[in-house]
């Protein structure tokens, strides 16, 4: 393919599934991981509680990416990080693949995290580059849309794996994914940024950049909010095969009830591709978040009542609920701030994405510190974030803030 710049409004199938596969790398090799984390425990001789560290410690990786991939991408163009990148991510799963120590896994997956970033970051770059509007929230929608398959899928595959060949096989396997994808995207997809569009490194005038994004209300306040839907699926993610394991003992069937709540997110990307063009964003993340609010208090009241576990069924139908509002949010409050961004589109997502991973990684370590006995105490940080969330999102619409951001020269 040529390295001319796509004008259509209609993307192809391809293209989705081609984006869709590349931005899949931090996901995949999030939720592959969660039922062999006893037995890296076991393998390292270290508490199952410290195996958060395995989830939590990849996504510091990716905040640290994500820092440098999207101005890089904005000078150098999106292909070229994009496949360096993949490089990184390849490098660390390689030295997790052969780790000695749970310390030597840990550095593994920070270099992961941090390979991981790019497709991540620069894919959503990619499509502002192409699209604008309700057009770019429906791709965004039908990208995460066929993330579906990933967290219904990895746990199982992430199972099977282990059992055929030790954890250490699922690393093999997440090496030669992303061999075979980046391969794909090399061989097919050509740049969308423009040689004259690209953006200098000057560090004086990226900091000022970065301040005028950060200074724009709806985009500091959208990144807030992107940051209190991953802190709290950051939670679910480090804790969860713990939560059905401790509290209801469920251990084989885990996977199961995971690829279950994953539909949620799936059903609302799928219904929110259909919707967004028709109803708008605004109005979409308006019912999310009621939603949210509401399945979290639920949530909570079902902890309090059942002496700090909440009955099954409820908890499994709260985190449905959420999980529904989380996939109406991701593609709409994502294509919401990246329509302020303008030509800074890189540098713009790299400063949503990073500070929206930090600001995560701290809520999901602080709440991460609550679990115990009971869910009691994460339910009520819960309905916390999902307030603030609320709070955000008002501001948001209340908001006269509605320039795009320009680039310091």
């Amino acid at each position: 393919m040529s390295s001319s710049i796509q004008q259509s409004t209609r993307p192809s199938l391809f293209f989705i599934l081609l984006l869709s596969m590349m931005s899949s790398f931090a996901a995949l090799s999030t939720d592959i991981m969660l039922p062999t984390l006893p037995d890296i425990a076991n393998s390292f001789q270290v508490d199952v509680i410290q195996t958060q560290k395995v989830i939590t410690w990849f996504f510091l990786g990716i905040f640290l990416g994500e820092l440098m991939f999207g101005p890089l991408s904005d000078r150098f163009g999106r292909k070229p990080l994009i496949l360096g990148s993949s490089l990184a991510f390849v490098i660390g799963g390689v030295v997790s693949l052969y780790a000695s120590s749970f310390e030597y896994l840990l550095l593994g997956r920070i270099i992961q995290g941090f390979g991981a970033a790019g497709p991540k970051i620069v894919i959503r770059a990619m499509m502002r580059d192409l699209y604008c509007g309700a057009v770019l929230a429906r791709v965004f929608s039908l990208v995460y849309t066929l993330f579906i398959f990933v967290p219904m899928v990895a746990p199982l595959a992430g199972q099977w794996l282990s059992q055929f060949g030790g954890w250490q096989f699922i690393f093999f396997f997440l090496i030669a994914f992303c061999v075979i994808a980046t391969s794909v995207f090399a061989a097919t997809q050509g740049e969308t940024l423009a040689p004259e569009k690209r953006l200098s490194l000057k560090v004086g005038p990226m900091l000022k950049t970065s301040l005028r994004i950060f200074a724009h209300r709806k985009v500091f306040l959208l990144t807030m909010l992107t940051a209190i839907i991953f802190g709290m699926k950051l939670t679910y993610l480090s804790n969860a095969q713990q939560f059905f394991l401790e509290y209801y003992n469920i251990d084989e069937k885990f996977p199961l009830y995971f690829a279950f709540l994953a539909t949620a997110i799936g059903s609302a990307f799928f219904l929110n591709s259909a919707l967004v063009v028709r109803l708008g964003g605004y109005k979409l993340c308006t019912f999310a978040i009621a939603l949210l609010c509401c399945m979290s208090a639920f949530l909570c009241v079902g902890s309090w009542i059942g002496n700090g576990i909440p009955p099954f069924w409820i908890f499994l139908s709260s985190l449905f609920g959420m999980f529904f509002s989380f996939g109406l949010l991701w593609g709409n409050v994502a294509a919401l701030a990246m329509e302020y961004l303008g030509d800074v589109a890189g540098l713009g997502s790299t400063m949503i994405s990073a500070g929206s991973s930090l600001v995560a990684f701290i809520f999901a370590s602080i709440l991460g510190t609550f679990y115990g006995s009971t869910l009691l105490p994460i339910a009520i940080g819960f309905v916390v974030l999902s307030a603030l969330a609320a709070i955000c999102f008002t501001i948001v619409v209340n908001s006269s803030h509605t320039h795009a951001v320009t680039q310091v020269a």
